[in-house]
């Protein structure tokens, strides 16, 4: 059975260039990948969420999956020892037994702009293809509120096992089906970090 792969969410730190393109009505960034910039403010731990909804993880654990044999994600430095990272393939969550909302669609993009829940149970909607052993894929849909909308990382069994337990800071491997810690909206993250509590 696959993991969900969850972190902190980093409030102080975006990822972004400053002329990524954004829908003009939502306000979504349009091209998320290709417009991945430097770090700025903080990234703590190993694997992190940034404020504009890149995930960025260290050169250890980059290194440390690159060493496990993963498969499925592209890197892309954002800092010196900062990595931004994509799953190249994704698949779909269920979230029929969810409180969960997708609000505010937009006609111009064609996609929600918020994306909501709370005590979630989310599980891989049924009928699709099975996430490979050492592979890492997105879940869709990602939870979020405008800029800051990211997909959840779901991680294959033999890649969680072999990575557990590695002292990686910030980084947790959980079992499906998962709930989700509304008041953070990152799937369920340990912490949010830079924001007063």
């Amino acid at each position: 059975m696959p993991k969900f792969l969850t972190c902190d969410m980093c409030a102080s730190s975006n990822a972004m260039s400053e002329t990524a393109r954004r829908c003009p009505d939502c306000g979504r960034f349009t091209h998320p990948w290709e417009d991945v910039g430097k770090l700025t403010g903080a990234a703590p731990g190993d694997l992190c969420a940034t404020w504009d909804g890149v995930y960025v993880m260290s050169l250890k654990f980059k290194d440390a999956l690159d060493d496990a044999g993963v498969i499925g994600i592209e890197y892309k430095q954002v800092a010196r020892t900062r990595f931004a990272v994509r799953p190249v393939d994704h698949v779909h969550l269920d979230i029929s037994q969810a409180l969960y909302q997708a609000k505010d669609f937009c006609l111009r993009c064609g996609r929600f702009a918020t994306f909501q829940g709370g005590g979630t149970l989310i599980q891989l909607l049924e009928g699709q293809r099975p996430v490979g052993p050492m592979e890492i894929v997105r879940g869709v849909p990602g939870f979020g509120n405008g800029a800051f909308v990211v997909d959840q990382l779901i991680a294959g069994d033999a890649l969680a096992n072999q990575m557990k337990g590695k002292g990686h800071r910030g980084v947790q491997w959980l079992e499906f089906p998962a709930q989700v810690d509304p008041a953070t909206l990152v799937y369920p993250p340990k912490r949010v970090i830079g924001v007063p509590e």
